[in-house]
């Protein structure tokens, strides 16, 4: 179990350290099974080589039998411990990847960087995708479908009442979170891509693939196969002679019988490609799920639901069918059972039977399942980080928060501030120093939301916000493929926020620093007449820049424009930096402190007048 360490989340060095002893002790038993083998083999030896010299056949095999089954059932017990120990150090990657997260390092389960889209409204600029983002930060998903429901989480808004149901779910997977490890280890030793596979086999191909088991002739035999054969070695023991060439003849029918399928059957059992491990450990994961009772709407709709629920039984019965159906990769092992049993054909029956009975049990248990997984990252988020706040969506214009801080940033860096909008859209303006935390705050501000609207708990100790549709302009890049200049580039973007504000129904537009490619007049005079057009059009807006003249919009459009800033001290030439959001426009700059930074001295006079502008 878990330890809880309070605001800092739960020990997981504890539990690793102890799950790290586990896995010495449960080595050492291993090893000593594996000599315990070789003991049994050389007992095997040592009975039936004396014994066959001086006795039949029959009695030297009938010697052999007892070091045969206990050299079985000591390879059966170190497969199970060879299981455990597999299953333990899956565990412990997840809880050192959750220290590895913790710490700011490169989580496990990927960045999400194939998610990335630059053209997106917000993605690229926020750091949802990619090294150091948000997906990097929620991930624990191991499925591909979850995987890509966690970027469809981060990739857009959705409607209030939506996002209380996953607030809901997300709260009522929490106090699972602590036991909810074994379910990712159990995840965690799927194959993604056998997955896929799966997916398309069970959903599409399986029942065309078994079309040809619809031979009634092929049926009944396979049904008196066992008994014939058995009849046969019986007769063959006692009669002797020629009875032993009739078993033989019927073993060599029984191999015909199985080449004549045998296309058909590899193609069938292709569609699984070895997955009974895999499937098992799908089975476990779905018990999970299953013997647990939920009551968030979101949830009540996964497995376990109601009392019909059994996806984790059915996913076990088809487990052990290819489990059976593996025998066919061990070619004396299959071939003798093929010739006896005709194994290969009695194994595509006992999927046709389990088609017809259980496959509607899990014909949406990858969607269930890949649903619990993404909401689980979120539930994970909030266990980790218990002082973060559980956002409250409110119906009208609303952007409220307090203690608000970028999530990406560790704890003993991040600077926290307060902020909220007015009643209804506002422009605000921050001006500021260098490096003193513009674009941070920016980015701190649509991050949350995006958190936000995901169900999540954000950065904060308290937040309020109604759903808008979030628009970025932050980083803009040239394109040589594409022959595109920055300004030109910068032009496509507020191209885009404007479309983009005019069809949303509630827009929240998110700028650092516009028109960068451009002369500074013409910077001043684009950045005008845009936040004008916003201001006129009652679009919402957070706009940092380094031009105060912009300021003096807040003269002009009363009640519609505020002025922020984030400033510096300067205490014998050194720069102090303290983060924090004040009122007003800002009037102490540091572009002339950097350059000399690096040799380069500017004119004191130009940085007075600099200064005083």
């Amino acid at each position: 179990m878990l330890k809880d360490k309070g605001n800092a989340g739960y020990d997981y060095e504890a539990i690793v350290s102890e799950l790290e002893t586990n896995v010495t002790a449960l080595r050492s038993r291993i090893n000593r099974l594996s000599f315990l083998r070789l003991v049994c083999f050389g007992l095997l030896i040592a009975v039936f080589v004396p014994v066959f010299r001086y006795v039949t056949l029959e009695w030297a095999f009938a010697c052999s039998l007892v070091p045969v089954a206990l050299f079985v059932q000591v390879i059966r017990r170190q497969q199970r411990l060879l299981a455990e120990e597999d299953f333990k150090n899956r565990l412990i990657w997840i809880y050192n990847n959750e220290i590895r997260i913790s710490a700011g390092l490169e989580n496990g389960y990927g960045h999400g960087g194939t998610f990335a889209d630059e053209q997106h409204p917000y993605l690229s600029d926020l750091d949802i995708f990619g090294p150091g983002s948000l997906y990097g930060l929620l991930n624990r998903c191991s499925s591909r479908e979850a995987a890509a429901g966690l970027a469809a989480s981060l990739s857009g808004s959705r409607p209030a009442a939506e996002i209380r149901r996953r607030q809901q779910a997300i709260a009522e997977l929490e106090p699972h979170i602590g036991d909810s490890f074994v379910f990712r280890a159990r995840l965690h030793a799927i194959d993604p891509d056998l997955t896929e596979t799966l997916r398309k086999t069970l959903s599409a191909n399986l029942r065309s693939q078994l079309s040809f088991l619809s031979s009634r002739l092929l049926n009944g035999y396979t049904a008196a196969v066992p008994y014939m054969m058995g009849a046969l070695f019986a007769f063959a023991v006692f009669l002797q002679g020629a009875a032993w060439s009739l078993f033989g003849l019927a073993a060599l029918a029984n191999a015909a019988v199985v080449l004549l399928n045998l296309r058909s059957i590899n193609v069938l059992y292709a569609g699984f490609g070895r997955s009974a491990q895999q499937l098992q450990a799908f089975s476990a994961a779905l018990h999970w799920i299953e013997q647990r009772t939920w009551t968030s709407e979101l949830l009540r709709q996964e497995p376990g639901a109601g009392a019909d629920s059994s996806a984790a039984f059915s996913m076990k019965k088809l487990a052990r069918i290819m489990q059976a159906f593996d025998a066919r990769l061990n070619m004396l092992v299959g071939g003798f059972l093929n010739m006896m049993l005709l194994w290969d054909v009695r194994c595509a029956f006992r999927l046709k039977n389990w088609l017809a009975t259980d496959a509607a049990a899990i014909t949406t248990a990858f969607e269930r399942m890949a649903r619990l997984e993404e909401l689980l990252c979120f539930a994970t988020l909030s266990a980790n980080h218990p002082d973060w706040a559980l956002p409250a969506i409110q119906s009208e214009f609303c952007l409220r928060a307090q203690a608000l801080a970028h999530p990406l940033i560790v704890p003993g860096q991040r600077v926290a501030n307060d902020y909220e909008f007015e009643t209804g859209p506002v422009a605000d303006l921050i001006t500021g120093s260098n490096m003193a935390g513009k674009s941070t705050f920016l980015r701190t501000v649509g991050v949350n939301m995006v958190l936000a609207f995901a169900g999540g708990h954000v950065c904060a100790g308290s937040m309020s916000v109604s759903v808008f549709s979030l628009f970025t302009y932050m980083r803009i890049r040239d394109s040589l493929n594409d022959r595109t200049s920055t300004f030109k580039a910068e032009l496509n973007r507020l191209k885009m926020i404007l479309e983009g504000a005019r069809e949303s129904a509630r827009p929240l537009v998110l700028i650092d620093e516009m028109l960068r490619g451009t002369n500074s007049r013409d910077k001043y005079l684009g950045s005008k007449v845009f936040l004008e057009k916003l201001i006129a059009d009652r679009v919402p807006v957070l706009f940092a820049t380094h031009d105060l003249q912009l300021a003096s919009l807040e003269t002009e459009h009363k009640g519609r424009v505020r002025n922020f800033h984030f400033d510096i001290s300067i205490t014998d030439g050194d720069m102090r930096f303290d983060y924090q959001l004040k009122a007003g426009p800002c009037n102490i700059f540091n572009a002339a402190l950097l350059l000399r930074e690096i040799g380069l001295n500017v004119d004191h006079t130009e940085v007075a007048e600099q200064s005083g502008h």
